[in-house]
């Protein structure tokens, strides 16, 4: 396991000293970088930035976390002695510049490596959704055989696979770059070299070597922020590409609702809610509504379904919200959890005795036996508490990643705790027929309750 990781702030190109303090979906750039890395795994981060970078880097990141988890240098010596030699544990080091989504840290620091080799994240140009506004920027072209970086070069050009500048070195490498770099200090009398340069001098060094080992990702795992118009590019790429509620979503919920919530989020984060403010919010709106439905009226009951989507939406918002700013908690994911199943089961309360309400039926009442026989079993059987395991498989040297598919027990649980059916009672509102519908689903969820303790697959649910 990766226990150090550096981050190199590259110098030049006309940026001022706090580029990388720029927000991407409401978090610094830098700081964003620095969670997904503990998020990893990673035990520390140091970053290494020019003098004049230092201080405001340094004011910042004392607010960010202890100084024995996240350091700055300013030179090559402190980084050596920030990351003393570990002979077990390689070292990730990436610039700043390059900017992955969060499973990617946690898929490179889990790479296996042979003693004396790199690791270096390679992009494969055909699959970039964009390229880098304005002036081209250089990239160092790399040329791969049988997952080995061949060759690299100084280039303009974007069309063929680029290395990334994120390298994962083995123990041994790690010394190998150690000493190169007092060599090269020595050598210049001075300490003052491009951290870039450095990186991709020692690269060429061990791809002479063949010892450079190709990780290759496509353009929507990682992009570069060179200049600040890519800023904003780069928190909607980061929206999109943010992974759903862990307790699984429905169909609509991933389609139209996150369509909706994507759009929304970015104007969100400029506000300061936390994930369990939303999911509050979420709650008291939705009792709202049950209180609304338990009226029995025509009107209260189509008042009540626009504010189950406003619910569907803030149950959305408040997931991506955490994911985002890395605040996602215990606390948090089981008041989502427990809030999410007590008010679905009010709201089918709600329309049952509010359909008792306006008819005087008293089999409006009864149904609320069979519905809470039915919450309860299914509840036991899915057990949503135990969460689809998300975490990414290792991955292979110069081949993408591919997620696992979903079995049937993983879909009936999403299914099962979605909010999908808040759509089906918007539109039985609006035709008024919530009576027949909290019948057919009273009856309906029993059954499916039966047939998940009962049926062919009652235990492995």
């Amino acid at each position: 396991m990766v226990k150090h990781a550096v981050i190199l702030i590259p110098e030049g190109r006309g940026r001022p000293p706090d580029f990388f303090l720029a927000p991407v979906a409401g978090l610094p750039l830098l700081y964003r970088q620095i969670y997904s890395l503990w998020r990893a795994g990673v035990a520390k981060v140091t970053v290494l930035a020019c003098p004049a970078a230092g201080p405001g880097l340094l004011k910042g990141l004392a607010r960010l976390a202890p100084r024995d988890t996240v350091a700055v240098a300013s030179d090559w010596e402190t980084i050596w002695q920030e990351t003393p030699q570990d002979e077990d544990s390689p070292r990730l080091m990436l610039l700043a510049e390059v900017f992955p989504l969060p499973r990617v840290f946690k898929e490179f620091v889990r790479l296996p490596l042979a003693p004396h080799t790199v690791a270096l994240a390679i992009i494969q140009p055909a699959a970039a959704p964009r390229l880098p506004e304005g002036p081209v920027q250089p990239v160092y072209q790399a040329s791969v055989e049988d997952s080995v970086v061949r060759s690299l070069t100084l280039s303009l050009s974007w069309e063929k696979p680029w290395a990334a500048g994120l390298a994962l070195f083995s123990p041994e490498a790690w010394q190998g770059f150690q000493d190169w770099e007092k060599a090269d200090r020595q050598r210049r009398g001075t300490s003052l070299a491009s951290p870039e340069n450095l990186l991709f001098g020692f690269l060429f060094q061990k791809v002479a070597e063949e010892k450079v080992i190709a990780v290759c990702h496509s353009g929507t795992e990682i992009m570069l922020i060179r200049q600040e118009r890519d800023f904003t590019p780069a928190g909607a790429w980061l929206v999109a590409a943010t992974e759903g509620s862990p307790w699984g979503e429905g169909f609509l919920e991933k389609t139209a609702n996150r369509y909706l919530a994507h759009k929304i989020l970015p104007h969100l984060l400029t506000f300061p809610l936390t994930p369990n403010q939303i999911t509050g919010l979420d709650l008291l709106v939705g009792l709202g509504a049950v209180a609304l439905f338990s009226q029995g009226t025509y009107w209260a009951n189509v008042t009540a379904a626009w504010l189950l989507l406003l619910v569907m939406l803030l149950d959305t918002l408040d997931g991506l919200v955490a994911r985002l700013t890395f605040r996602e908690s215990p606390l948090g994911a089981k008041l989502d959890l427990y809030g999410d199943t007590v008010l679905n089961f009010l709201v089918f309360a709600g329309i049952a005795l509010g359909q008792y309400r306006s008819s005087g039926h008293h089999i409006f009442l009864w149904t609320l036996i069979p519905l809470t026989l039915g919450y309860w079993g299914c509840w036991k059987a899915l057990n949503p508490l135990r969460a689809v395991d998300a975490e990414p498989r290792p991955l292979r040297p110069a081949v993408p990643l591919k997620a696992p598919a979903s079995g049937l027990k993983d879909k009936l649980r999403s299914e099962a705790t979605s909010r999908d059916f808040f759509y089906l009672i918007w539109l039985c509102a609006l035709l008024d027929l919530l009576s027949a519908l909290i019948v057919a689903v009273a009856l309906g969820v029993l059954f499916f309750a039966l047939l998940l303790h009962l049926g062919p697959g009652k235990g492995r649910v």
